[in-house]
C-alpha cells in the first residue's frame, strides 16, 4: 500500500471519529439544555410564588391595621357607630388585590365598644399558588391588631 493511501484512511477514520463524537455530544447538549431550563423554570416559579405570599402576607396585616385604626374612632361616643359586619365589608373594600372570597374578618369588643374598651380585630386569608402545576395546600395567612378606642 502507498503511504498516500495510508494517510487517507487514516484520515477519513479520524474525521470519521471526530464526527460521531460531536454528533453524541449535540445530543447530549441538547438533552442536558432542556434538563436546565426545567429546573430553571421551577425555580423561578417557585421564587415568584414566594414573593406572591410575602406580598400577600404584608397585606393581611395592613389590612388589620387598618381596620382597627377605622374601628377606634367609631365607638359608641363617636355618633358613626360600626358593627362588625360594617367592619368587614371595609376590609374587603379595601382588599385591593385579593380575591375577597377567601377573606374573613373577625371583629370583637372588649367589653363594649364604648371609649376606654379594647377593639380587636382578625384578617384571615386563605392563601392559593399562583403557579398552576403546583399542587400545595392552601393555608391561612392571618393577622391580628388591637387597639383601644377612642371615640
Amino acid at each position: 500500500m502507498s503511504a498516500k493511501l495510508c494517510r487517507f484512511i487514516r484520515s477519513s477514520f479520524t474525521f470519521a471519529a471526530r464526527h460521531s463524537k460531536s454528533r453524541r455530544q449535540r445530543g447530549s447538549i441538547i438533552l442536558e439544555a432542556g434538563l436546565s431550563a426545567v429546573l430553571l423554570m421551577t425555580f423561578m416559579a417557585g421564587i415568584a410564588d414566594a414573593g406572591y405570599m410575602l406580598y400577600t402576607d404584608v397585606w393581611v396585616s395592613t389590612l388589620a391595621r387598618e381596620a382597627t385604626r377605622y374601628a377606634i374612632v367609631r365607638g359608641s361616643a363617636s355618633g358613626r357607630a360600626i358593627t362588625a359586619t360594617q367592619l368587614s365589608t371595609y376590609v374587603s373594600q379595601n382588599a385591593a388585590s385579593l380575591n375577597t372570597a377567601w377573606l374573613t374578618t373577625t371583629t370583637t369588643w372588649s367589653p363594649n365598644n364604648a371609649p376606654g374598651s379594647t377593639v380587636n380585630v382578625k384578617v384571615q386569608y386563605s392563601f392559593h399558588s399562583i403557579v398552576p402545576f403546583v399542587h400545595i395546600n392552601t393555608f391561612t395567612l392571618q393577622s391580628t391588631s388591637q387597639m383601644v378606642i377612642q371615640q
